[in-house]
């Protein structure tokens, strides 16, 4: 039987499908961690990356409710490099120190846990900036999710409802995914169809869970 408290980072592009990997992973009996999730509700009013957003740039980036303008909030981000490192550092620390709590509540509450037919759990930490933040070492395993280009951009518009401009502007922010897949310890290819996909999801959790 694998390592219960295997931790594992899984990241790539944007729109190379990390999400329908990680849903995958869920299905199969892991214990999935999402840091987009986390940072949306860090930024929900009175948290604390909404306070801290709030002190930094007062009501710029907020609607008249106090909530965060997310789509003028993306846009400056990927328009302006200075500013989404500011931006960065702001939020990450703040993603990170969640990320760590709550892996430590799976250890300590599930450190003999075990999925439906036995195999040990595996926890799999969505990260879309896992490289980018150096975050890597913090993980026992990195799995990196790749497709085509083209395929990519056209989940970001079809996903974010922007334009092929927009899209190639977030998509260059990012280190390049050649890059990251020679980084990673397992390549997931999202490029085919879904079934292909869920096969090399299905092998590999196999593979670490046992």
């Amino acid at each position: 039987m694998g390592e219960s408290n295997l931790k594992i980072a899984l990241t790539g592009a944007m729109g190379a499908g990390k999400s329908y990997v990680a849903e995958l992973f869920r299905q199969l009996g892991s214990r999935v961690v999402d840091a987009d999730e986390i940072s949306r509700r860090l930024l929900e009013p009175s948290a604390r990356g909404w306070s801290a957003l709030a002190d930094e740039f007062g009501k710029r980036f907020f609607k008249i409710d106090l909530t965060v303008d997310r789509k003028k909030l993306r846009t400056a981000i990927f328009s302006d490099e200075d500013l989404r490192k500011k931006i960065n550092s702001i939020l990450h620390p703040l993603v990170k120190q969640a990320i760590n709590e709550i892996c430590e509540e799976n250890v300590d509450s599930n450190s003999d846990a075990t999925d439906a037919v036995g195999r040990s759990a595996l926890t799999v930490v969505e990260v879309p900036l896992l490289f980018e933040v150096g975050w890597q070492g913090d993980f026992d395993l990195v799995i990196v999710v790749v497709a085509a280009e083209e395929t990519c951009l056209n989940r970001i518009m079809s996903r974010d409802e922007v334009d092929r401009h927009s899209a190639l502007a977030a998509f260059a922010a990012q280190m390049s995914l050649a890059e990251k897949a020679r980084m990673a310890d397992h390549v997931i290819d999202n490029s085919g169809d879904l079934e292909s996909t869920a096969r090399q999801v299905k092998e590999l959790y196999f593979s670490l869970s046992s």
